[in-house]
């Protein structure tokens, strides 16, 4: 009988839908990429333990000390107590080595997402066969952690891996995306790079809500735009389409930030149409930024960017060995 396991699943970035996803019926696009958070469950005496693993070191919890995450997962889980165990959670590669700070690829959610999928495991349910209960677990926890809001985009992108539709709400719905198909037949790229300024998404989407009040005419008039731009994306099939619905995303979430004092403009020189790639943030703010690229662009991206591999695999079993 197997008694340890071995778990992990990608990172995760919002390609569109910065706000609208929080809102009912706002839709969004997110993609699954490199690098991969690991989690490792290993039978134990005593209580359970949690191990974080991240920049900073291990630190060490039990449920009930206080951590918002551990607490959360725990309080949305099954209430039967699982038995003694060591589950370590290594997100330490979603931060900067030499800064130590977040790399802004979801590095919570992914963390959540797999401390869920231990519970499970734990209770004698796999997580895989039970997946998108194990997301909608994780997506009531990372809220619970963070006060009531976030989305859950990021969990369930994590889980699904490769690109995902998303659908914001009290009950949000996911799905693999369409666009999956044109990414790989045009064969393109993503980059990416972190700004050294963090921004609080929870503060920005504070001041997005009191700017277009939910049930607002307008807040209906955002939506329908933004969730023009995803529907765009999904129905491209070249990457001229795509990055027309990328420039698009993009001056909706640069209108959006200059309205509500959270610039989402990039510092770059003028992109020209024929560049061969098209840049914008991601998420709230300019504190990540995307490239989408073709194969051989005419012009090099910027020195800044780095790579982001796309990660077809979600939430995955490892060898426990």
């Amino acid at each position: 009988m197997e008694t340890s396991w071995h778990w992990s699943a990608p990172a995760n970035l919002l390609v569109a839908g910065e706000y609208a996803i929080t809102h009912p019926g706002g839709q969004g696009l997110a993609m699954a990429v490199a690098p991969r958070a690991h989690c490792r469950v290993h039978p134990a005496s005593g209580d359970l333990e949690v191990v974080a693993v991240t920049a900073a070191g291990a630190e060490r919890f039990s449920p009930g000390d206080g951590h918002p995450i551990v607490d959360s997962v725990f309080a949305e889980c099954s209430p039967v107590a699982p038995p003694a165990a060591r589950i370590e959670i290594d997100t330490a590669t979603f931060f900067d080595a030499a800064t130590g700070q977040k790399l802004g690829l979801g590095s919570s959610a992914v963390a959540t997402l797999l401390l869920t999928a231990a519970l499970f495991r734990l209770s004698g349910r796999d997580p895989l066969a039970d997946l998108d209960e194990v997301v909608s677990v994780a997506i009531r926890a990372h809220r619970r952690a963070h006060n009531g809001r976030g989305s859950g985009y990021d969990v369930a992108t994590s889980a699904l891996g490769g690109v995902v539709h998303f659908r914001g709400g009290p009950d949000p719905v996911w799905r693999p995306s369409a666009f999956a198909a044109c990414w790989r037949s045009e064969n393109l790229s993503l980059y990416g790079w972190h700004g050294r300024a963090a921004v609080a998404s929870s503060g920005a989407v504070a001041r997005f809500d009191r700017y277009l009040p939910t049930h607002s005419d307008d807040r209906r008039r955002f939506v329908a735009r933004n969730n023009a731009c995803v529907s765009a994306l999904e129905e491209a099939d070249s990457w001229n389409g795509v990055f027309g619905a990328v420039s698009a995303a993009r001056d909706l979430s640069e209108e959006i930030g200059a309205a509500i004092g959270v610039p989402a403009r990039l510092d770059l020189c003028v992109p020209h149409a024929d560049d061969g790639w098209v840049a914008k943030t991601s998420g709230a703010g300019n504190e990540r930024a995307l490239i989408l690229a073709v194969p051989a662009p005419r012009r090099p991206v910027p020195r800044q960017a780095a790579a982001l591999p796309f990660s077809t695999d979600g939430l995955r079993q490892e060898s426990s060995r």
